[in-house]
């Protein structure tokens, strides 16, 4: 074997008795060694220098802490790095320490994941797939006519399960028609008949009174609360009202217009302002007093309230918008003749008054 002539086999043998092989002594004269079984704490072959019992090399154990801190203590790191440890605080899912194995979300150790998905790829999720093979499903999509998941019955044109198509009538009573009652229940309708007036097939939405769809009336409700009615607000904001109740005295809705003291409407007020000169009148001489008191008695003007009251029958006066006026009633008499006309004006401030003062007066004093 060792292609010697007549040898023996063993001129090449390497230490561990394999022709040929490659195994040879290293320096600790160990076959197939690392070299490394003869080295001392400083990496010298069959070397002296040793490790005391702190672990420190050709350390002479007079004072020494160990990795815990107990004076020449045996503490030691264990493979984990962890000083007195036990080696398991860094082993993985697989019992290697240090190793990258851990536990999926399926609690699977160096899984991935995929073993505890459900048909929605959701770990542990509650989606599984039903009868008919669809995920999430409920049993329905592949039932027959007759109820049973992938059943072979089915309906025939006459909508009979399981039927033989010798002789059906559709909803319409045509022999193997093909009328079918629509979403209304109308044997062959469009549909439409029971729409509201949504689209939605037998809805509650219907038209109001002002045809609106689903409305409540008060769109065309007028102010009074007629529907469709033709009742609106004036210019007083009053609803059927006529525009005069917020009219100024020229009938203009809220107009500024108002009567003055007057009364006169949009007046300044001056128009009642009568400029009467001073008069005084002498009475009659009293030789004559018996015939000028009968004649005096059946030419006397009449009084100024019986003139006021005549005056208030014969023509209503309008309600004054400022101060009604008031004229005093005054008894005429011959001792009554010395009265100014002026006196009698100042007693009273409405036009209306002033006329008739004056045409009770004049008359008189030409007497």
């Amino acid at each position: 074997v060792c292609d010697v002539c007549c040898g023996d086999g063993t001129i090449c043998l390497d230490c561990a008795g394999v022709p040929n092989g490659a195994a040879a002594y290293d320096q600790c004269d160990v076959c197939g060694g690392d070299g490394t079984s003869c080295l001392d704490c400083y990496g010298i072959p069959f070397g002296s220098h040793r490790y005391n019992s702190c672990g420190i090399c050709d350390g002479d154990e007079s004072l020494c802490d160990d990795c815990c801190g107990v004076p020449n203590g045996t503490g030691r790191y264990d493979v984990c790095d962890v000083c007195c440890g036990d080696g398991t605080s860094c082993v993985d899912n697989s019992g290697v320490a240090n190793g990258p194995a851990t536990y999926d979300v399926c609690d699977v150790c160096d899984g991935d994941g995929t073993t505890c998905m459900d048909c929605t790829g959701v770990p542990n999720g509650p989606a599984t797939y039903d009868v008919c093979d669809i995920c999430g499903g409920d049993n329905t999509a592949c039932l027959d006519c007759r109820g049973v998941p992938n059943g072979p019955s089915v309906y025939n044109s006459c909508g009979i399960c399981d039927g033989d198509e010798s002789l059906c009538d559709d909803c319409c009573g045509v022999p193997n028609g093909t009328g079918r009652y629509d979403v209304c229940d109308v044997c062959c309708g469009k549909g439409t008949s029971c729409l509201d007036c949504h689209g939605v097939a037998n809805g509650p939405a219907t038209y109001d009174a002002c045809d609106v769809c689903d409305g409540d009336d008060s769109s065309c409700t007028d102010c009074a609360g007629l529907v469709s009615g033709t009742t609106t607000y004036d210019a007083c904001d009053v609803c059927g009202g006529d525009n005069s109740l917020c009219a100024d005295c020229h009938g203009v809705p809220n107009g500024a217009a108002r009567y003055d003291k007057c009364d006169v409407c949009d007046g300044d007020g001056t128009s009642c302002e009568t400029s009467v000169s001073t008069m005084h009148v002498t009475p009659t001489q009293s030789s004559s007093s018996s015939t000028t008191t009968a004649a005096t008695t059946s030419t006397s003007p009449p009084s100024l309230s019986s003139t006021r009251d005549t005056t208030t029958q014969s023509s209503p006066m309008p309600k004054s918008r400022s101060s009604t006026a008031h004229a005093s009633t005054h008894t005429t008499d011959k001792s009554s003749t010395s009265t100014t006309t002026s006196e009698i004006i100042e007693s009273t401030t409405n036009s209306h008054v002033i006329a008739e003062i004056s045409n009770a007066v004049v008359p008189y004093l030409s007497l």
